[in-house]
């Protein structure tokens, strides 16, 4: 019997994923440097307060952040982190992704329109995911901004050497917002961004899965562009419209969430990994 599969659809502006794709550092974290003194991050309440959310896999497992709005009960919070957890884990073992983005050009300004669509597939069978998921009640689960964060680690062999250093920005926000690497540990990077929308916990998921977008595209060697021209008319004025579509679609594996930025405005980027190949 198949798997049940999950397609997700969101809109987030094109514009951001294709400016941090285009502005992708040429720097490579080299595994055969020096190795960095190993890296310990802040406590989970230091991450929540300063907005600056770390989950770096540590030897031997995952470490995941779930992320839930606001419930009716604790009990649901929990359930809903925990379900979220076990997606970017799930997502990790493998994520079918695919962009489309479309951008109608008129000679009158107003007329500029943007649309973009990114279809997520992945194993949405969550349960053996979810009762491998391990975090302390005391010291993993944390209210911040709006939702309620919930640290978990989950067993898995991880080879990639993930001892890079963190700069910041003049804003304080990470460089990697503005300068992300090429490749970190030999894995491929991909920043993703949302705006803010509804809740922290849906602005966090469309970022997350921006990022996964802006992978596909790096790694993507059939990227389709096509254009339409078109004249629309009404009694008073002819407008000349041209419209340009992007598609881009492809498999990621290894998919994974090394940090997460959420401004004072609750806007999101991610940093994320996927393998290359």
């Amino acid at each position: 019997m198949s798997k049940p599969r999950q397609i997700i659809k969101i809109l987030i502006p094109v514009i951001v994923i294709a400016i941090l794709s285009a502005c992708v550092s040429t720097e490579t974290q080299n595994p055969n440097e020096p190795a960095m003194q190993e890296y310990s991050p802040p406590s989970l309440k230091e991450q929540g307060e300063s907005g600056h959310w770390i989950s770096r896999p540590t030897e031997g497992n995952l470490v995941i952040i779930g992320v839930s709005g606001n419930m009716s009960s604790n009990r649901l919070v929990i359930s809903n982190a925990l379900d979220d957890a076990a997606a970017k884990v799930s997502m990790y073992n493998g994520i079918t992704v695919t962009y489309e983005n479309r951008q109608n050009q008129a000679t009158n300004f107003f007329d500029y329109e943007n649309f973009t669509k990114i279809t997520i597939d992945y194993d949405t069978e969550l349960e053996h995911y979810k009762e491998r998921l391990k975090y302390d009640p005391e010291k993993d689960v944390i209210d911040a901004i709006n939702a309620h964060f919930i640290r978990c680690t989950y067993p898995a062999s991880f080879s990639g050497n993930l001892q890079y250093q963190i700069g910041k920005n003049s804003n304080g926000s990470p460089r990697w917002t503005t300068n992300p690497p090429n490749e970190i540990g030999g894995y491929l990077v991909g920043v993703g961004y949302a705006g803010r929308q509804s809740t922290l916990a849906k602005t966090i998921t469309a970022s997350c899965q921006s990022a996964a977008a802006a992978l596909v595209i790096r790694k993507s060697s059939s990227l389709e562009t096509y254009d339409l021209d078109a004249v629309s008319q009404n009694k008073n004025t002819s407008t000349n419209k041209n419209t340009a579509t992007q598609k881009s679609s492809g498999k990621l594996t290894g998919f994974l969430v090394l940090e997460t930025w959420i401004d004072k405005d609750s806007r999101v980027w991610t940093l994320a990994i996927a393998q290359k190949d």
